[in-house]
């Protein structure tokens, strides 16, 4: 599962991941990455960081999402019969 809303945010506000980790005090954008990705929990001084960082309360912006096919592929929500 992903934290879409931590992607989208970063995305909204045209910043890279290496851009974010070095806004928040980390060394690698492979951090943030693994954060998004869910595969790291960031710290409470990155969360809280994070938070300020896109004035998103932390809990929003950690809550993690399933990702469906038409998340990645925006094809999937055609309707089949046209």
């Amino acid at each position: 599962m992903k934290r879409m809303r931590l992607i989208q945010v970063r995305k909204e506000n045209d910043l890279t991941q290496a851009e974010v980790a070095e806004l928040v005090g980390l060394r690698s954008d492979a951090h943030i990455s693994m954060i998004e990705t869910g595969v790291k929990d960031p710290s409470l001084d990155i969360a809280q960081k994070l938070g300020q960082l896109f004035d998103t309360p932390v809990e929003e912006l950690l809550a993690f999402s399933e990702v469906t096919a038409s998340d990645v592929v925006p094809e999937f929500n055609r309707n089949a019969t046209t």
